[in-house]
């Protein structure tokens, strides 16, 4: 935790009890709740550490369902996490793995869209059509291209959304990108979301 301390001024709060296992840290910046970090789990096979995007749903078992039925694939089928939330957790038909977060008592990142906080996941992936056709059946996303010369990024936008930066050259309704997998991903990255601080 000294690494984001340092880099982006967190400071954090082991929500694990004692002679836990596993540790499990609040992150935040100025007092409000930026992201979290755990520990692998025992026996897991994660085989680097990675950031999870964390989408955020009115029903994570309907958002499974709809998932299944678009060709995805359930890893975590939903859970409580205590009273925060029920989540679940993902791949796209491509393998790109990712969270959905029915919110209770805990709704999320408390602070977004400023230095040292929260400012854009984007899906990495090797199919660009299926990912569109996936995340449309499985969110209602919609798509924009957003031409940045060597290729095109894709924008994901959820109509009647206003939380974008105005004085941003992308529109307001947008909620995340895509973007087709290239030859600087690590050795052995597949399909993947990204998250940007």
């Amino acid at each position: 935790m000294h690494f984001y301390a340092e880099l982006f001024g967190w400071e954090a709060e082991d929500v694990m009890p004692p002679g836990s296992p596993s540790r499990y840290f609040i992150c935040r910046l100025r007092g409000r709740d930026v992201a979290a970090v755990g520990s692998a789990p025992p026996g897991g096979t994660t085989p680097v550490a990675v950031w999870n995007t964390h989408i955020w749903v009115e029903s994570a078992d309907d958002t499974v369902a709809r998932a299944i039925d678009a060709g995805g694939s359930v890893i975590t089928r939903p859970f409580d996490l205590a009273d925060a939330a029920r989540m679940a957790v993902l791949a796209d038909p491509a393998g790109a793995v990712f969270c959905v977060w029915q919110p209770l008592e805990h709704r999320g990142a408390q602070l977004v869209n400023e230095p040292g906080a929260w400012s854009m996941s984007d899906v990495n992936t090797s199919d660009l059509e299926g990912s569109k056709t996936f995340y449309g059946a499985v969110f209602g996303w919609g798509t924009e291209i957003f031409d940045l010369g060597d290729f095109e990024y894709t924008m994901w936008l959820v109509p009647g959304y206003e939380g974008g930066e105005p004085e941003q050259p992308v529109p307001r309704e947008m909620v995340g990108g895509m973007m087709p997998l290239s030859g600087e991903q690590r050795p052995g990255d597949g399909p993947h979301w990204g998250v940007d601080f």
